[in-house]
Formats: C-alpha cells, structure tokens, sequence
C-alpha cells in the first residue's frame, strides 16, 4: 500500500481556534474554592469570586478553548456548588476529560491536556 493512499490532501479548511488556559487554587483539606487564574492573548486575569469569573469567560472568550492539566479538579472546585453547574456537559474516560456548555450562553470548550492518560492517545 503506498502512502498516497493513507494519507491524502484534505477537502475542508482547516478551523483554527483560540487556546487559553486556567488554574484554580483551593484551600483547607475540603479544596474550597479560593481563586481562579486565565491567561488569554498574553493576559493573565485572576478571579477571587466565581459570579465575576463566570461572567467574564462568558462575555470575552467566545469561541475559545480553555485548558487545563486537571480539568476535573478545576471545574469542580469551581462551580460545583454554584448556580453554573447544570449549565456543562462533561463527557469523561479513563482520565479523559471533556466539558462543553449545554446552552449556547458560554460558546465556550473545555479540554484536559493530559491525554497521555487516554488510552487512545497511547
């Protein structure tokens, strides 16, 4: 088989996107929330309150992709005891981690960036 078989031109424009990525920080053995960070377009935004940092992913990232090395962690330390939960789609896999807004008020993706721990990125 030649190799002009497998691989071939493709047909479709490639879709670029716009990357960001956030941390959160926590305290206290129960990893309460205490502050978000995002660094965006050689910006970095910090976030003591989740309302403000819900409102502003909502409002200037449209179309981006946030990522984060523990995703899941993250989300949850969050929003999972505010109003915002409900509002994401998570799909998740052997440490695979996908999150994307139910509603289109977020037009916003979320990716883990560990895939090594995938087991189709193996």
């Amino acid at each position: 088989m030649a190799m002009s078989d497998i691989l071939r031109p493709l047909k479709k424009k490639l879709k670029s996107s716009k990357f960001t990525s956030f941390d959160t920080e926590t305290f206290s053995s129960d990893n309460n929330f205490y502050l978000v960070g995002i660094m965006h377009d050689n910006k970095y935004e910090c976030f003591y309150d989740i309302d403000k940092f819900y409102n502003y992913i909502r409002t200037r990232l449209k179309g981006y992709v946030i990522v984060a090395t523990n995703l899941s962690f993250d989300l949850t330390s969050i929003f999972f005891n505010s109003k915002y939960w409900n509002e994401f789609e998570i799909l998740s896999n052997s440490g695979f981690y996908v999150c994307k807004p139910e509603n289109k008020k977020l037009d916003i993706g979320f990716l883990e960036i560990l895939l090594n721990y995938h087991k189709a990125s193996c």
